[in-house]
């Protein structure tokens, strides 16, 4: 079976194959998480696509182009392998709303009392002017009042976040590592 160096190169490919079974599966369990964020959909036996968000005159501008759960990118770079054994692959996320977009969220929450800056628009001037209007091009940003905080008390606040899966059993993963598993056992067994 093993004619080109006997034991040593038996315990090679042995090494080999104990190598790709410890990377290989946590490996595409968090690809496949964070594949969910770019495709924008959970895919099990079937696909289903995440909601659209909802979009309003305020957001729509701040919100064009952006990818649904991709504001900063931190959920996405938190989801890591956490266990990993012969039988089970646990990924997760340290991030402490992910469950709440990952199983969805119909929840009435208490904000407690907090101090809330009050803000002025202040324009001012670019150093550009007009050729039209022969006037300089004014800017406007906000600049917050000093020394004018007003305290917001107690309030209850209603909470929905639509069920956008990224994290859980998948049929369609588990195929798939399956199938990589094949092949890298294939290869280390060749190699």
């Amino acid at each position: 079976m093993f004619n080109d160096g006997g034991i040593g190169a038996f315990n090679r490919k042995m090494d080999n194959l104990q190598r790709a079974y410890q990377r290989m599966p946590g490996r595409a369990a968090v690809e496949f998480s964070k594949q969910r964020f770019q495709q924008q959909n959970w895919i099990d036996n079937s696909t289903e696509p995440w909601r659209k968000r909802k979009e309003n005159a305020k957001r729509a501008a701040r919100n064009r182009g952006r990818a649904i759960l991709i504001k900063s990118g931190r959920l996405k770079r938190s989801i890591q392998k956490r266990v990993l054994s012969a039988t089970r692959i646990v990924i997760s996320s340290d991030v402490p709303y992910a469950a709440a977009h990952n199983f969805g969220l119909k929840k009435i929450v208490t904000v407690k009392s907090h101090k809330r800056g009050r803000y002025s628009t202040v324009k001012e001037g670019t150093g550009t002017y007009s050729l039209k209007t022969r006037r300089e091009r004014m800017r406007s940003h906000r600049v917050g009042i000093i020394g004018s905080q007003k305290t917001v008390e107690d309030y209850k606040m209603r909470m929905n976040f639509p069920r956008r899966q990224f994290l859980g059993e998948s049929r369609y993963l588990a195929r798939r590592i399956e199938r990589d598993m094949a092949s890298e056992t294939i290869k280390a067994l060749k190699s």
